[in-house]
Parts: C-alpha cells; structure tokens; sequence
C-alpha cells in the first residue's frame, strides 16, 4: 500500500515537476521543486503515521509472546544440555495471523520437527498457562 503511494505520489509529483523546469524560469523550477519534495515527503508520511495507534494498541502482547518464547527457549536449551530427550513447554498462542506455533504434536513437520532437529531434544507444546499468564502480565503493566 504504501509502495504504491510512494510510486504513484512520485510518478505524479515529478511529471509536474518536469513540466515546470521545461516551462519556466529557472528560479520557479527551484521552488516548485522544493515544494514538490516537501509534498511527496507528506503524502508518504501519512500512511506510517496514521497506523502508529494500531502498531503500538498490541505491544503489550507482543511484549509479552517474547518473554514467554524467551523463557521457553531457555527452557529447552537447559533440557538439552542436561541430555533430556524430550521436553514439555508451555503452548503459546499464534499472535501473527497465519504463522503458527509449536503444538502438543512432535512430529508436526513445519514447527515442532525442526525445531526439534534445532534444539536436539523432542519438543511437545502442551502445556497450559498462556491465557493465565497473560493475564498476570497485563495487571502488572
């Protein structure tokens, strides 16, 4: 979306521009280009900035997915270490719209299989806690 905008907003803003510096003195040419920069650069701001409140209105689960997959990690790395072979971690939910995550399944060949060829221990996502977890998280924020 804003690749278009970009692509359209300079298309635009340089055939004028054009047209001016063939058409006129060169000290207008100047000025219209300057505006014309200022222009493109405001009509590419737009889009970023209007969708600042909906980046920042998910933060704290954000925040919150990357202690849980932080701690989790950590979890299995020390798992691993200590020649465990299999490892039961904690569930978590899919916050990206169709990226999903580790499951209760070892053998799932898009998440847990290499994740478990990664790390060198079986990973089963099957427990319980995200919801309560979450919740715990919100209040102390």
């Amino acid at each position: 979306m804003i690749i278009m905008a970009m692509v359209a907003s300079g298309y635009v803003i340089g055939a004028i521009t054009t047209d001016l510096f063939l058409d006129t003195n060169v000290r207008f040419a100047r000025v219209a280009l300057i505006i014309a920069i200022i222009l493109f650069g405001t009509i590419n701001l737009i889009y970023p900035v209007w969708t600042i409140p909906q980046i920042t209105a998910e933060r704290l689960k954000f925040q919150y997915w990357a202690s849980v997959w932080d701690e989790r990690h950590q979890k299995i790395l020390t798992a691993a270490a200590n020649g465990e072979e299999t490892i039961h971690v904690i569930q978590m939910d899919h916050i990206i719209e169709d990226v999903a995550e580790l499951g209760p399944d070892p053998s799932a060949p898009w998440y847990n299989l290499p994740a478990s060829q990664y790390y060198g221990i079986e990973i089963i996502a099957d427990l319980p806690g995200w919801d309560e977890g979450y919740s715990e998280f919100l209040q102390e924020r």
